[in-house]
Formats: C-alpha cells, structure tokens, sequence
C-alpha cells in the first residue's frame, strides 16, 4: 500500500449492482454455503479499506447538529415489516445516531402514510381472500408469516412507543409561504421520482402509486425548505 491502494477500481454501474444484488439475494435465500463466502469477502474488503484509509479527518465532524427525516419505508422495516434483519439494523442505525446526539425526525405526513400502511394490511387481514401477487410488500411478509389482524394491531399500538423508545420528534412540513425563497420545483421532483420507480420497476403504475409519489414530492420539497438553503459538505 506504500505506493498505492491495492483495492482495485471498479467501475460500478447501476445494471451490475442490480444482477450482483439479484445473485446475492438468491445466494442468501438458496446457497447459505457461497453466501457465507460472499460475507467472507465483504467483511475482508471492508477491513482492508480500513486499515489502507489514512484520511480520518475528513468524517471527524459531529451529528448534533444534524437532522435526520426517516421515510415510510424505514418504520415499516423498523416494525419487523421485512423481516428480523432489516428492524435489527433499523434499530441499531437509530442507537449510532443518538449515540452521536443526532436530531432524530419525522414528518406528519410520513407517519400518516406508515399508519394508512398498517391500517390497508389490518384491512386486508380481516377481509381475507387476498390476492398475494398484487398485495404489498407488507402484506406479503404478513402472509407468509402466518400474521393476523391482532398482530397488525399489536404494531399500530407500537409505532407510538416506538417514537418515544428512540426519541424521535414528529413535526408538520416546514411552511411554504414563509419558506416560499427556499421552495424547488415539485413537477420537475415529480417527473425524476416517476422515473426513477419506473426504471426500477418496469411495471410502475403512475396512476395507482399517485398518492404515494405526491407524498415523496410533499416530503423532499419540504426537506429542501427546512435546510433554508444551507447545502451539506458531505
């Protein structure tokens, strides 16, 4: 390493980070045996990266000044929504975080959608009859789990206990008309998260997932407002 990092450079474009995410997913799913050779491989990079890292300073910077504004998606994971692993790391992010004296967020606006989230399998469960290959996400993993209505109830009444658990403040978007100097271009926002799903999932219906992308639209604009134009150095 005297002379160089001996990490090679890879190029890492987003259709090889997909079929390397597809084959690991399956590895961990089907062949528990390479996977524990891929996490062999992941942990030694990360410590070689490590130890041949010689510029510290540059991440020496506090977090108590720093807000962070958690997503639907996070609190449902936080919930045990995909599974052990994702609320087990989810938890331990928010333990870092606060470790740090990080401000810990979240929108109304978000948590109102983590509740119609909850209350759409609550629905579905007592309904029953569910067509699983439309379902959500959530409602899948309730399904395979053998999960009933009571245990969707059980995490209506944990998400509260959840926000205090972590300390997690909840607050309205940040005003529009006082903070209208701060304000982005939401149809631009809205076309780049329309696309951006769509090429994530070539089946995207904009149509169904409206209200979800308005929400997204509602939340990153509000995040842009509430930094007032102060731009982040990393």
């Amino acid at each position: 390493a005297e002379y160089g990092s001996p990490l090679p450079e890879v190029k890492n474009p987003k259709k090889v980070r997909y079929i390397v995410t597809r084959f690991i997913t399956e590895c961990f799913k089907k062949e528990p045996q390479l996977f524990r050779f891929i996490l062999d491989i992941t942990i030694g990079h990360a410590l070689a990266a490590t130890i041949l890292y010689r510029e510290f300073t540059n991440f020496s910077g506090k977090l108590d000044s720093v807000a962070f504004y958690f997503d639907t998606r996070f609190f449902l994971r936080l919930l045990g929504l995909e599974g052990d692993q994702r609320r087990t790391s989810g938890e331990e992010l928010l333990k870092i975080l606060s470790g740090e004296k990080a401000k810990l967020r979240v929108f109304e606006l978000t948590l109102q959608e983590v509740n119609g989230v909850l209350d759409d399998c609550l629905n579905k469960l007592q309904r029953g009859n569910i067509d699983i290959s439309t379902a959500s996400k959530a409602v899948k993993h309730l399904l395979r789990n053998n999960k009933k209505a009571s245990d969707v109830e059980q995490l209506l009444l944990r998400l509260p206990a959840l926000l205090e658990e972590f300390n997690i403040v909840t607050e309205p978007l940040p005003e529009y008309e006082a903070l209208k100097k701060f304000q982005i271009d939401e149809n631009v926002l809205y076309k780049l998260i329309v696309e951006t799903y769509s090429y994530l999932d070539p089946s995207f219906d904009e149509k169904a997932k409206e209200k979800t992308v308005r929400r997204d639209v509602d939340v990153l604009s509000g995040v842009y407002r509430a930094r007032r134009g102060a731009r982040p150095q990393t």
